[in-house]
């Protein structure tokens, strides 16, 4: 509920405070005293786009501030999601700057213009006589037919659902494409691994260990002759180095009994002796197991020839290089895989959401079904209360052959004929704007029995109407007006009269610029405005008279 509204800076007026009432509250005024100025107001503190021209003073910015009473609003979980105060008494403040700039506050914490708007959204309906194509959209049509059935969560989780199926369904389309593209790179992946594979590369040290043996094998013939040489030198001839260290061990040996030196001379000479024969049959082993092959010599080759052919083609420079390279493609062709597995997974995902999709769907038919008859009944009793005695109401639901929609899998439309004798037809191609205002009127008074509303504003909707049909229109807006907070603009004395907070709207010139100002009439004040209404400036006693007899009688 719109508790007061405060308007600085906007348009014609310069400050403007307005304390509304729980129920109804009508204004009235003259045409161009500023009616709708004060809708233009509104609509820019629920979070319509600025225009910087509207401002009063060009050098003062604009402040529109709005406290609502939300404590039945359902509106914590927004505000917890927003991360905003969530206050019974809530404040809405939007702030147009010198240059056009806007800033919006909730609760003094500043916020989007989206959050404000979303927020806005759910706290003041508003409908004009140019809005009332809104009943023509099916999102609009859809929504009352839940609010009867009782669906509004039920459709909210459909939503939800619907929306958690399409995101999974694009990622799956982008996989899709993704692969596709990939498929030529994962070939040429696999043909390169299929190529190291057939390799057989483990040992990261195997190049360089063939690099040894070649050399080796490069140079068979001189290590040979430098072994046979070696061992013979060292045991192989009389004056070989072993016979010659034997017998200088054999002399030092002679002297020990009666030089005492000696005997730590013999000793070590004894331990050079056994190393270097140590050595020699070390040679001699070497010897004995070199065999000098030239297959092997081509095995070696070839191998090294399969690693620097390989290295070369992938540019890397050594053999651990080539196995890093070998694991990073297993590593991008198991992305490739990982990705049919993905694909498998988001598809069994979007199988099993489309079949809760089908359940939640099924309901929604089922229970709007089931409502269509007592809405149709209710909105032509309405609608006859309205003045519109031979109106019919029909609501169309079927089943869209496309598949899902937004609402389910069902397509809805309301069908109004105002004449008796006449087809009820699409709302666009029979109603006329005063028969499409009521019409909104009986909604909206429908819904209100089943949901809790926003603050409901009515711009002039009545417009198109008048005499015995306004006294009507008048009767339905107060009858909504005791369950819900309704503020009624109106240019009819019968609407006017209605028991409620009575507001008039009206141009100040004493100040030597013009300036819209608005005030609540007491009694006697409504009568003389209602007198006005009905017969011009300076009424007479006989307009007078009408006036209170309007007032009394309503």
């Amino acid at each position: 509920m719109l508790r007061k509204l405060i308007i600085r800076n906007f348009a014609i007026i310069d400050e403007l405070s307005i304390e509304f009432s729980e129920q109804l509250n009508l204004i009235t005024g003259e045409t161009g005293a500023g009616k709708s100025i004060l809708v233009g107001a509104l609509n820019l503190l629920l979070g319509q786009k600025v225009d910087s021209k509207a401002l009063f003073k060009q050098g003062t910015k604009c402040i529109i501030e709005g406290i609502f009473e939300i404590q039945n609003m359902d509106l914590k979980e927004i505000f917890d999601l927003e991360e905003l105060d969530y206050q019974t008494e809530t404040f809405l403040r939007r702030e147009i700057s010198l240059e056009g700039k806007s800033r919006a506050f909730i609760n003094d914490t500043p916020v989007s213009l989206s959050v404000l708007q979303e927020i806005g959204n759910r706290l003041v309906d508003i409908h004009s006589q140019h809005e009332t194509l809104n009943i023509n959209q099916e999102s609009f049509q859809v929504r009352i037919l839940d609010s009867v059935s009782g669906n509004i969560s039920l459709m909210e989780n459909f939503k939800s659902r619907l929306s958690d199926f399409r995101k999974r369904d694009k990622k799956i389309q982008d996989l899709e494409s993704s692969m596709g593209k990939n498929a030529a790179e994962a070939d040429f992946l696999q043909f390169q691994l299929d190529e190291l594979e057939k390799a057989k590369i483990t040992d990261p040290q195997e190049q360089e260990v063939l690099e040894s043996e070649l050399m080796e094998l490069n140079h068979a013939e001189e290590i040979q002759k430098g072994l046979y040489q070696s061992s013979i030198n060292l045991d192989g001839e009389e004056n070989s180095v072993l016979n010659k260290i034997k017998q200088c061990q054999l002399a030092i040996q002679g002297l020990e009994k009666f030089y005492h030196p000696a005997i730590g001379l013999s000793e070590r000479i004894k331990s050079v002796q056994i190393e270097l024969k140590d050595v020699q049959q070390e040679i001699e082993g070497l010897l004995e197991n070199r065999i000098l092959s030239t297959d092997r010599m081509e095995a070696v080759q070839s191998r090294l020839h399969v690693f620097y052919g390989l290295e070369q083609k992938h540019r890397v420079a050594d053999l651990p290089s080539l196995i890093a390279f070998k694991k990073d493609i297993q590593t991008r062709l198991e992305g490739f895989s990982g990705e049919d597995t993905q694909l498998h997974t988001l598809k069994m995902e979007n199988d099993n959401l489309k079949e809760e999709l089908i359940v939640l769907a099924e309901k929604l038919h089922k229970a709007r079904k089931t409502s269509i008859p007592k809405v149709e009944k209710e909105i032509k009793s309405i609608l006859n209360e309205l003045g519109i005695k031979d109106g019919e109401f029909l609501i169309v639901l079927e089943k869209s052959e496309e598949g899902f929609t937004p609402y389910g899998w069902d397509r809805v439309r309301f069908l109004f004929s105002a004449n008796k004798g006449f087809a009820p037809a699409d709302l666009s191609k029979v109603a006329s704007g005063g028969e499409l205002s009521r019409l909104v009127l009986a909604i909206k008074t429908l819904s209100s029995q089943y949901i809790s509303m926003p603050t409901l504003l009515f711009d002039e909707i009545d417009t198109g109407v008048s005499g015995e049909v306004a006294l009507k229109v008048g009767r339905v807006m107060k009858k909504l007006s005791l369950k819900n907070q309704v503020i009624a603009i109106t240019h009819l004395p019968q609407i006017a009269s209605r028991k409620g907070a009575h507001f008039l709207v009206y141009k100040d010139n004493s100040g030597g610029i013009t300036k819209t100002q608005l005030k609540e009439l007491n009694m006697e004040m409504r009568v003389q405005e209602i007198a006005k209404m009905l017969s011009g400036n300076n009424p007479g006693e006989f307009a007078l008279k009408n006036a209170s007899e309007l007032m009394e009688s309503a």
